[in-house]
């Protein structure tokens, strides 16, 4: 097998806590509409986009009534960046981006999340300049756990599926990655702990303490 050439790093709940902050958000809007929402509600759109599962058509159902989704979404956004403006990259990120700089490695980020989500994220924790490539979801590219984001990442890079190793916290991402052909390293977080990752060649419970060229040769067993 190749060796691993390139890192393809997922973002939302393995860079930064975004979801955390998402799923925080999501149950305080809930709770002030006098309604509930659960981390089982939210582990089906982490990852990913799901429209039958949209929070705002669920809060719609629960409280039968329909609110103005506009607002709804000002009010989200306040409540996220109100914890997302105090996070810094989860434990272990940067030194594994360090790792992957020595050893020759390309970075790219590959993510369900829009590209000024994750650019501008990235720019304020300083990371933006780390990564060759950002591919987000786009009107021609479906979100995970389709394949699309990450062959297009292996298409810029212009890398084979086997020449690269993505690493994701979520079940979608993971499998995103596995039908696009790449080996795959799950970080689960504290949201997607309890999902299935059955299907990726190695999972660790933190990026902080990682042996990044230990990874690789245990990759290419």
């Amino acid at each position: 097998m190749p060796a691993i050439r390139a890192l393809l790093l997922d973002f939302d709940g393995l860079i930064l806590d975004t979801e955390t902050s998402c799923f925080s958000a999501w149950q305080t809007l809930f709770a002030e509409h006098g309604a509930s929402y659960t981390l089982e509600d939210y582990l089906v759109i982490v990852g990913t986009t799901n429209a039958a599962r949209d929070p705002m058509t669920l809060l719609h159902q629960r409280t039968g009534r329909t609110h103005d989704r506009e607002a709804l979404r000002e009010r989200l956004r306040a409540l996220e960046h109100a914890r997302n403006h105090t996070l810094a990259p989860l434990p272990g990120v940067v030194a594994l981006l360090d790792q992957a700089r020595q050893l020759g490695l390309r970075l790219a980020v590959a993510s369900s999340s829009s590209r000024g989500w994750v650019e501008s994220h990235l720019r304020t924790q300083g990371l933006f300049d780390r990564f060759e490539t950002l591919v987000n979801r786009s009107e021609t590219l479906r979100p995970k756990p389709d394949p699309d984001i990450y062959l297009e990442a292996l298409r810029q890079l212009s890398l084979a599926a086997d020449e690269a190793l993505a690493i994701e916290d979520s079940h979608n991402g993971s499998l995103a990655a596995r039908r696009a052909g790449l080996r795959c390293l799950a970080v689960p977080n504290a949201i997607t702990r309890t999902q299935d990752f059955s299907h990726v060649q190695a999972r660790r419970d933190t990026l902080e303490g990682l042996d990044l060229a230990a990874l690789l040769r245990e990759m290419d067993r």
